[in-house]
């Protein structure tokens, strides 16, 4: 089985995603997620994200300590 390769991305702003069938996803400012490179890069590039170097990140990705 393969793994899907992710990046990790840190949002300077909250937002959401408003999904036609309700299932919107929120992203909170301060916060890291692990998402897929096109998305990361599609939020970066919009200047509400930033990557989170993996050498230097917690293995916990929403550790409130991060506030």
């Amino acid at each position: 089985m393969s793994k899907t390769s992710t990046d990790k991305v840190k949002f300077l702003e909250s937002r959401t995603v408003v999904d036609p069938e309700g299932d919107n996803q929120e992203f909170v400012a301060g916060k890291t997620y692990d998402m897929n490179p096109a998305s990361a890069f599609r939020w970066v590039r919009r200047g509400v994200a930033e990557y989170v170097s993996t050498s230097n990140s917690r293995s916990d990705a929403n550790n409130s300590s991060n506030d």
